[in-house]
């Protein structure tokens, strides 16, 4: 090994023709190597030149150069580009922005130019300094709205969603995205994924959603997403009469259902499920599906949007037949078999109730039924908490530090998977989504 290293300290082996710097590691290995002002965390890599990095889920991609910026606005951007890559023609490698990045390499040196070494500095310490501190307590997620044609969403907790940390008397915020990049461990355990795994939302559908379908991870990843879409509904209100639609009613197959998407009751083709405050219904990925008016439900997705809409009550938005047929199942969950669950009571005791509502490939489902205090353990899980009625409070310790969060209806927290446990108290209902996305495999959707 042609080496140099720096402060060093790694964990596991390899690295081969050197330089690394200020380092860190751990599962190392890379190869040809360069690194710089490194500390890294599950890596592989080949022939690399990774640059001013603080803490990264696996490096994965051959022959990469992997950059990290630490803006003082935008926090961190990551840049990846393979080498090579800039003997080809400018305008693909600096104007246009490669596959997986969100920034082109002259949008990001535009933006920049202003920034000075100090901030630099100042950006990344801060980013370390949540890894050290407050990555490790629950913490509470900034919610935002989007308002539909037939309703809103609320989302809860997503790829997209904020947290707020104060480190050295300064506010400043991350996404759970970039929360899961620099701390993958601490947040997600022994899930092995680079993006944030779930979604949590609040549906209420003043009209019938449209009718539509969500693929899976190989059809999803076809398309360059991480994860295909699995998702279930715990219904919190109705109004009479509200269905949830879910499944072909009678036998369906491609041909007859291209031929079903082009008459105006369609909505005729799939079972239809009264409403009720409480009923849960899990919906894998290819299953069809629509939520009727009249019903809000909480909602949680494995962390992808791909919705491929089929029927839309000539609203006059885009359908998606294409995708779509080449997603929907015509098997025993796409007649919707299964799919509205039956409750499992987990743990009974005096003023707690805790139920499995549903168990699906990427998540499973809890609900807390809270009158008064009960200690919560992660199981070394991430669990995703949101208060549906009443208000509880949350209490963790780390060390001598001591937090307590209170959530009214609606407001949610995440717990990481290094929070052993935690206490809760109060009067309400608590639904709690659990990731289970597992290295090397999913589990069966009803595997409880």
């Amino acid at each position: 090994m042609d080496s140099v290293y720096e402060h060093a300290a790694f964990e596991k082996g390899v690295v081969k023709h050197g330089i690394i710097s200020s380092s860190t590691a751990k599962y190392a290995q890379l190869e040809q190597a360069c690194v710089i002002n490194s500390k890294l965390n599950r890596i592989q890599g080949k022939r690399c030149v990774v640059y001013n990095v603080v803490d990264h889920a696996s490096i994965e991609i051959e022959d990469c150069i992997l950059v990290d910026v630490f803006h003082p606005n935008k926090g961190r951007i990551r840049l990846k580009m393979r080498i090579g890559e800039e003997m080809g023609a400018k305008e693909k490698w600096w104007v246009s922005r490669l596959p997986g990045n969100d920034f082109s390499l002259s949008e990001v040196a535009d933006l920049m130019r202003s920034v000075s070494e100090d901030e630099i500095a100042e950006t990344k310490k801060m980013f370390a300094d949540v890894g050290e501190t407050v990555i490790e307590q629950p913490i509470k997620i900034i919610p935002f709205i989007e308002n539909k044609p037939w309703g809103f969403e609320l989302w809860c907790a997503s790829p997209r969603n904020y947290c707020a940390f104060e480190t050295s008397g300064v506010v400043q915020k991350f996404t759970l995205d970039e929360l899961t990049c620099l701390f993958p461990e601490k947040l997600l355990g022994d899930v092995k994924t680079e993006k944030f795994p779930l979604i949590v939302k609040i549906i209420k559908a003043d009209e019938n959603l449209s009718v539509q379908v969500h693929p899976d991870d190989a059809y999803a990843r076809s398309l360059g997403d991480v994860f295909g879409k699995e998702e279930a509904w715990h219904v919190l209100e109705r109004s009479k009469e509200a269905k949830i639609y879910l499944g072909f009613k009678n036998f369906m197959n491609a041909e007859n259902f291209k031929e079903a998407v082009k008459r105006e009751e369609f909505l005729s083709c799939l079972n239809a499920f009264e409403a009720h405050v409480g009923d849960s219904y899990h919906i894998p990925a290819g299953v069809i599906h629509a939520l009727g008016a009249g019903i809000k439900v909480y909602e949680v997705s494995t962390a992808s949007e791909s919705t491929f809409r089929i029927y839309d009550y000539g609203r006059g938005r885009e359908l998606h037949l294409k995708d779509a047929m080449r997603v929907v199942r015509f098997d025993g969950e796409g007649y919707g078999r299964g799919l509205k669950m039956v409750h499992k009571l987990l743990r009974k005791e005096e003023g707690y109730e805790e139920y499995q509502l549903l168990k699906g490939s990427g998540f499973e489902l809890r609900l807390l039924k809270v009158q008064g205090e009960v200690k919560v353990y992660t199981a070394g899980k991430l669990r995703v908490l949101t208060c549906v009625h009443g208000r509880v409070t949350l209490v963790s310790k780390l060390h001598t530090n001591t937090a307590e969060l209170s959530l009214a209806t609606t407001d949610t927290v995440l717990v990481p998977a290094c929070v052993e446990s935690f206490e809760m108290s109060g009067d309400g209902e608590v639904v709690v989504a659990i990731s289970s996305i597992t290295p090397g495999g999913s589990t069966s959707p009803h595997d409880v």
